[in-house]
């Protein structure tokens, strides 16, 4: 699903908006979800999941192009995990 698919289905089930507006509506969702994850490391959405920063430890790789071993750096990443509500499954 892309960005233009989630702002067409508000458009499509609000029916009051105009396209542009549903464009606004998705942009400030999705920024508020990109600032609360930025300044808290998570963010917990009933019924749909979760969205935390994990620190992924430094490792050693293979440069595809000549096969030589490259280092690769700690650093921060996002991870999403479903809620068990969605899959029909208990929560732990």
């Amino acid at each position: 699903m892309k960005k233009a698919d989630l702002v067409g289905a508000v458009y499509e089930m609000h029916g009051a908006l105009t396209w542009k507006e549903a464009e606004a509506v998705v942009d400030v969702f999705l920024d508020l979800v990109k600032e609360a994850v930025v300044q808290e490391g998570l963010i917990k959405l009933h019924g749909f999941g979760t969205l935390k920063v994990v620190e992924r430890r430094g490792k050693t790789g293979v440069h595809p192009g000549t096969g030589e071993a490259v280092r690769i750096r700690p650093r921060k990443s996002v991870v999403f995990r479903v809620s068990a509500k969605e899959w029909g499954r208990e929560p732990r």
